[in-house]
């Protein structure tokens, strides 16, 4: 006879006793019996989750329901853990459940204490794999937080990888553990805050080697070799003596270059710049002009050289001085020669020191280049010419430069974007703005560039102050370039944005380099940055012994010889360095790991997902979820190296100025040409409207 409804639906429901109960204590051996005779792991967590009455954990339902009562699910879990620690099955299945269920969105009250059960584990070969994929979950998923403490163990990952070289699956798997909890110790921005305490700890030479010599195994796959790269390229940040004491380091990010990515070619430019800035000199900007024509006459073509115009403009300034001669009466005329001077030679006020020797002839000490710089600008605005306004701000900006502080710093900028506003032709402003940018700052990189381009457009620009402004365009669009591009995919349009970026900064340095003297104080370091976005464009069809690039290296050289004998600074910048380690380790890089980036290269790119909701994380950790011992978590790919399409990148520039911007306003009526704001539609109104026509 059919039972009633609700006594079937309860029947229905009954389970087999909890494995922890007291009261199932018959069925614990049953359990155990079972277990001793199960295959694989899976049919291991089969037993446990029958026993502990746990839902398919293989579900999203499954998931749910036990995040709804997992503190309590956890405590028995733990509690049997701390019963059968001798019984190696129980213990790796019960750490394996305790993983699966630390996805995004999930409670981690109870991960320091996973965390200390799993590692031992690591020494047990026959769960080793079981605790690494569980590793591998939590840095995949979890916060900084929880990746510092794994960071904290992690000497048992690196001797799990020196324990077991041959073992392809374990070693990918302890690298992707290693990437992810030791970067946030090592990759901390020193001007942003103070480094984590894990850091002082860290033998992070010994981590690098491992890694480095785990990639360098025949049967490293792309996987192994994605997350060893993304471990390197980081370490320069703040572990460039560390990076160099290890050659491989350096080798392993100069072959990175010839790799068919992008996104790795560009990564290893940067992390090899932040290397090559650790020690690289600052320029000084100081012009001994005492003698300086007479150095400078034995060259052929020394009227072009920036010495020679320099030497000129101080001439000019010395006549001035001598009708100056410290009397207020002459302090109008004398503002204006200073303005004009100011506006031809960027970086007059550097070569004060040398200055001081001609100065002394003509003023009394108390007279100096500081002091006439205030009395002539009041003179200007006590004038009151509306037109020679601007010139005030000149001389004013000059003086807040001299020996600033910070107050001063502000207060010149800001008077060089009233200068904007007031006379927008000058050029001293547009140089003035784009000091105000760092090169690794990408929002301040983005202004300063479109000042730089902006100036280039002002008339009557003094070829030194054009080729500043040149060079501060190079600067500034080749980090945002390199930047953008090396966490860039081809499918988002920054990959569009971070092309165009670099297309500028390369053809900006080749407008440098064919109107710059030899002597250009800048020319060396254009030379270096030309190389550099000549070979991280290219990639892998440059040729071995870059024949391509001889004469860009001849240039260097020649450059760094006339400079030095003409009394000038040579600076060693961070560019010019990089480009001296390429030309002497890329045939050797390529040859020691040229293999491991090929391989790389055939399994395509691995591309980061970023779910936006919890459900959508949730799907996505059940569609990666792997389901026995032989499985890698699997990630979606790009093709690395798709086609350059000029059309696409001349759609991110400035129809007027040039520059390159992800956010530029489209022409209304055409709907072709695009500008960086209204004043350069208005400037470029006079050309555009002799082709511009209502879009159909």
């Amino acid at each position: 006879m059919p039972l009633p409804r609700n006594k079937q639906y309860k029947r229905k429901l009954a389970r087999p006793k909890a494995l922890c109960n007291e009261e199932s204590a018959p069925l614990a051996d049953a359990y155990l019996d079972r277990m001793d005779h199960a295959v694989g792991w899976n049919a291991v967590i089969s037993i446990i989750c029958e026993a502990f009455k746990l839902p398919d954990l293989t579900t999203r339902h499954g998931l749910k329901k036990i995040h709804a009562d997992f503190d309590k699910i956890y405590a028995r879990l733990d509690e049997a853990y701390d019963t059968f620690h001798h019984e190696e099955k129980i213990t790796g299945g019960i750490k394996r459940q305790v993983a699966l269920p630390h996805y995004p969105g999930f409670q981690v009250s109870h991960r320091t204490g996973f965390l200390k059960r799993i590692f031992p584990l690591l020494r047990i070969p026959t769960a080793r794999h079981l605790s690494l994929r569980a590793l591998c979950a939590i840095t995949h998923n979890f916060d900084i937080d929880g990746r510092l403490e794994i960071a904290r163990d992690y000497r048992f990952l690196v001797k799990s990888l020196e324990d077991f070289p041959d073992d392809p699956v374990g070693s990918e798997l302890a690298v992707a553990v290693l990437s992810h909890a030791v970067q946030p110790v090592i990759g901390f921005e020193s001007d942003s805050g103070s480094p984590p305490v894990l850091f002082n700890e860290m033998n992070v030479a010994s981590v690098l080697q491992t890694v480095l010599y785990s990639a360098k195994y025949p049967f490293a796959s792309p996987y192994l070799l994605s997350h060893a790269h993304s471990l390197i390229a980081i370490a320069p940040v703040n572990c460039a003596a560390i990076c160099r004491e290890i050659p491989s380091t350096i080798t392993f990010l100069v072959a990175g270059l010839r790799s068919r990515s992008w996104s790795l070619r560009c990564s290893s430019l940067f992390s090899l710049l932040r290397l090559h800035e650790d020690g690289a000199e600052e320029y000084t900007m100081v012009t001994n002009i005492v003698g300086l024509k007479e150095k400078i006459r034995d060259f052929p073509d020394h009227k072009k050289f920036e010495s020679y115009a320099i030497n000129e403009v101080i001439m000019a300034y010395c006549a001035g001085i001598v009708t100056y001669k410290g009397r207020e009466s002459n302090s109008y005329e004398f503002g204006l020669l200073l303005a004009d001077i100011a506006t031809r030679i960027p970086y007059l006020e550097f070569s004060l020191p040398a200055l001081a020797v001609i100065l002394g002839r003509y003023l009394e000490p108390a007279q100096t280049w500081k002091t006439c710089l205030p009395i002539c600008a009041a003179a200007i605005r006590e004038k009151g010419v509306e037109s020679e306004m601007h010139l005030a701000d000149i001389l004013e900006i000059k003086h807040l430069c001299i020996e600033p502080t910070t107050a001063q710093v502000l207060k010149a900028f800001e008077l060089a974007e009233r200068g904007v506003e007031r006379h927008p032709q000058c050029v001293f402003f547009y140089n003035m703005l784009c000091a105000r940018g760092h090169k690794r700052d990408a929002e301040s990189s983005v202004v300063s560039l479109r000042w730089a381009k902006k100036g280039l457009k002002c008339p009557k620009t003094s070829h030194l102050m054009r080729l500043d402004l040149l060079h501060y365009a190079v600067i500034c669009a080749g980090y945002l370039g390199v930047q953008i591009m090396k966490a860039a995919r081809p499918s988002d349009y920054t990959w569009t944005e971070g092309l165009a970026f670099l297309t500028s900064a390369l053809e900006d340095s080749e407008t440098y380099i064919d109107e710059a003297p030899r002597d250009a104080t800048f020319l060396k370091e254009i030379l270096s940055w030309n190389l550099l976005l000549r070979i991280v464009m290219k990639g892998p069809t440059i040729n071995l012994d870059l024949r391509e690039f001889k004469d860009i290296v001849r240039k260097i050289k020649d450059s760094e010889e006339i400079r030095t004998r003409i009394g000038a600074p040579s600076e060693r910048t961070a560019p010019y360095r990089l480009q001296e380690t390429i030309i002497m380790l890329y045939d050797k890089s390529v040859a020691e790991w040229g293999t491991a980036i090929r391989r790389n290269d055939l399994e395509n790119v691995h591309e980061s997902y970023v779910p936006k909701n919890v459900d959508q994380a949730l799907a996505k950790w059940l569609e990666d979820l792997p389901v026995d011992d032989a499985s890698v978590y699997v990630c979606n790919t790009i093709r690395p190296n798709p086609t350059i399409n000029s059309n696409n990148v001349a759609l991110y520039r400035c129809s007027w100025c040039g520059t390159t911007s992800a956010v530029l306003r489209k022409c209304s009526v055409c709907d072709k040409s695009r500008y960086c704001d209204a004043s350069c539609q208005r400037a470029h109104w006079r050309v555009h409207k002799r082709h511009c026509r209502p879009h159909e």
